[in-house]
């Protein structure tokens, strides 16, 4: 995880490996075996120095909440995530209320129709009425 932090920090930083080695005292081949390596250990004391480098502590450098995946925070994973939530229950909503509406519109419906038989109906009378005459 602290790797991960590592270069999205050198990346969002815009230093050169050779710039940044010089900048935090780590020597450059470390930092090179650090983009290179995903598996790449180093002294706790190195990790420091890169921390300082960035203008972190090591705290902030290897802070859970602060991960980074694939130069993403998932701080704005997450504000995304509840981004989608909320259309979601938006659309969730909406649907409730069509579905409302329509249940509304059918039973305007049968009443139509029943209105239709009725009109016939006096149609058929009234014809046969006219017939009469």
């Amino acid at each position: 995880m602290w790797r991960d932090r590592v270069l999205y920090e050198l990346e969002k930083s815009g230093y050169s490996t050779k710039q940044f080695a010089e900048k935090s005292g780590v020597s450059e081949n470390t930092i090179k075996r650090i983009k290179k390596y995903p598996d790449v250990t180093i002294q706790l004391a190195t990790l420091e120095q890169l921390a300082n480098g960035f203008g972190l502590t090591l705290q902030d450098l290897t802070n859970d909440t602060n991960t980074i995946v694939g130069s993403v925070k998932l701080e704005v994973v997450q504000e995304e995530l509840n981004k989608v939530k909320d259309d979601y229950n938006l659309l969730i909503a909406e649907k409730n209320l069509l579905e409302s509406e329509n249940k509304t519109l059918l039973g305007r419906i049968e009443i139509l129709e029943m209105k239709l038989m009725y009109t016939e109906k006096l149609l058929l009378v009234y014809e046969k009425f006219d017939k009469m005459k």
